[in-house]
């Protein structure tokens, strides 16, 4: 199979057994050839894998690594001044609450496979579906619109490899680094009140993300949970 075969069915092998596990909501990214958005447990932000690079027989690829932090997380401070700014732009992200039944297409697991689209206007739910509840979260990813606009290095936190056989087996790694550190060479000012306020010295950290950090705990449902159902 490729990537994207795989990866499609085992989010309908781990979506069938009903929310849970890890995993809260899941979201096909309309902006990629291939791409998801995660809503883990327990996790305020956003994950999202959006295509890269891929192979010509679909059987091997990279994607970028995001991951969209809550507006009140403390780690949204060690991103670049550019990201926190855009962050708090509310024409740029959703931060409504989720609403199920009137955001289904943004959060509802059953949604994500194309093919199930097409071929019912009005789809089945598999497995335990939760449409019509109410949960107090935020959908907390950049506006349909604004995303195709979006630098593809914004919030970027590293690269995961997918590769997968004729066996349906699949093996991944992620790319990134303990921090991920950029500087800026000519300083970042604000204007504030008619005065210039210095944010970054010239030459200074404008990002420091904790990079392994955030992609390990990816990876540790990615791997150890979602694609854990082919054994």
């Amino acid at each position: 199979m490729t990537v994207d075969e795989t990866l499609t069915k085992a989010l309908l092998l781990f979506m069938q057994k009903g929310k849970g596990n890890g995993l809260e909501y899941v979201s096909r990214s309309h902006t990629a050839d291939i791409g998801w958005y995660f809503w883990l447990e327990g996790v305020s932000g956003v994950y999202e894998i959006e295509l890269k690079e891929l192979a010509k027989d679909g059987s091997d690829a990279n994607f970028y690594l995001r991951y969209y932090p809550d507006t009140e997380e403390e780690v949204l401070e060690d991103y670049s001044v550019a990201e926190q700014l855009l962050r708090f732009n509310e024409d740029f992200f959703n931060d409504n609450a989720i609403t199920i039944g009137e955001e289904e297409h943004e959060i509802c697991p059953c949604c994500t496979v194309p093919d199930m689209q097409d071929k019912h206007e009005h789809h089945e739910h598999h497995g335990h579906c939760h449409c019509g509840e109410y949960v107090h979260r935020k959908v907390g990813i950049p506006v349909l619109a604004k995303k195709f606009d979006m630098n593809k290095k914004m919030f970027v936190i590293g690269t995961v490899h997918v590769c997968t056989s004729d066996n349906d087996s699949c093996k991944t790694n992620v790319s990134t680094e303990e921090r991920l550190i950029e500087r800026s060479e000519e300083g970042i000012t604000f204007s504030r009140d008619g005065q210039e306020v210095e944010l970054v010295a010239p030459g200074g950290v404008d990002r420091n993300v904790p990079g392994k950090y955030l992609c390990d705990r990816f990876m540790e449902f990615f791997n150890n949970k979602l694609l854990a159902v082919f054994g």
